[in-house]
């Protein structure tokens, strides 16, 4: 049940607001701008708890509400939200959903995981199974399962394939970035597709690490995305995930945002200036401009891009 308690400083401000009314003052300067601006400036994370919910968690209370229970048989895989609050798409079992606030109305879409709701709500992306043909040089063909990227937009009656041997993927704007393989090196690289679901301009540029995990700021200047350094003969071979932040136009690093070689799928606030991720199955946040990571939740894990504006 949502808490009804206020902080000091808004209970003040609204104790303000009524002795004002009650002295006949017209207005206290800049005292409804602020009430307003707090009230816009709420906020929250979509995810999954306890390994199968989906729930919401306020970061600034850190509270966690549980939206939906899942089941054993038909557990919620993972949930993405517009930066508005007003659409989101969740993947229950192996069905995707697009819907309202906190899953009203839910419908439909299609079959897969890790679904993303492109920025604007318009349209659904989504990883699917497909069989697709591998030739090899000497002329042996054979019919082979992979992961494709599929999209469905609004008023459309099925999906297309976007693209074929897909692994992460985020919007940038109406656009799609994917996770490619970088050209003749056993590494990986985050790419803006085309219109047909091909690579055409690498965002990431270091040769000397791999980049999953892509995810856009709502106003498209900053593009977080998950590195590891380059395997070598010896090396351990354990995830070694920190944040990083690029500037999507240029392919240039802006700064490094964690160092915990723990860290995964990040998620940026509504207005840009926060980034939300898991450090193994927790919920950190850490400020775009750099400093000190908090953990926000225990045990809920994000999916993709799923921090909005509260409804």
């Amino acid at each position: 049940m949502p808490s009804c308690s206020l902080s000091p400083a808004r209970g003040a401000a609204r104790g303000l607001a009524a002795l004002a009314l009650a002295a006949g003052i017209a207005s206290v300067p800049g005292l409804a701008a602020s009430s307003s601006a707090a009230a816009a400036a709420r906020s929250e994370i979509y995810g999954v708890c306890n390994g199968r919910d989906l729930c919401v968690v306020d970061p600034a209370t850190r509270r966690v509400t549980r939206v939906a229970r899942g089941s054993a048989g038909a557990p919620y895989r993972g949930v993405s939200a517009t930066p508005n609050g007003r659409t989101i798409a969740f993947a229950r079992g192996t069905r995707i959903f697009r819907a309202g606030p906190r899953g009203a109305d839910a419908r439909q879409v299609g079959g897969g995981m890790t679904p993303l709701v492109s920025p604007d709500g318009r349209a659904v992306t989504w990883r699917g199974e497909i069989q697709v043909q591998q030739c090899d040089p000497f002329g042996g063909c054979a019919q082979v399962q992979t992961f494709a990227l599929f999209r469905r937009a609004n008023g459309e009656a099925r999906p297309t394939v976007v693209e074929a041997y897909s692994y992460s993927s985020a919007w940038w704007g109406t656009r799609l970035v994917s996770q490619n393989t970088r050209r003749g090196a056993e590494a990986d690289e985050i790419s803006l597709l085309d219109g047909d679901g091909r690579p055409v301009r690498s965002l990431t540029n270091d040769p000397a690490r791999s980049y999953t995990s892509p995810a856009l700021s709502p106003d498209g200047s900053l593009l977080a995305a998950i590195s590891e350094p380059l395997p070598t003969g010896d090396a351990d071979p354990t995830f070694k995930g920190r944040v990083e932040l690029f500037d999507p136009d240029t392919g240039a690093r802006v700064r490094v945002l964690t160092e915990s070689a723990t860290d995964d799928v990040p998620s940026f606030s509504p207005d840009g200036r926060q980034l939300a991720f898991n450090r193994g199955r927790d919920l950190y946040v850490v400020a775009t401009r750099g400093g000190r990571a908090r953990r926000v939740a225990a045990n809920f894990v994000l999916s993709g891009p799923s921090w909005a504006r509260a409804r």
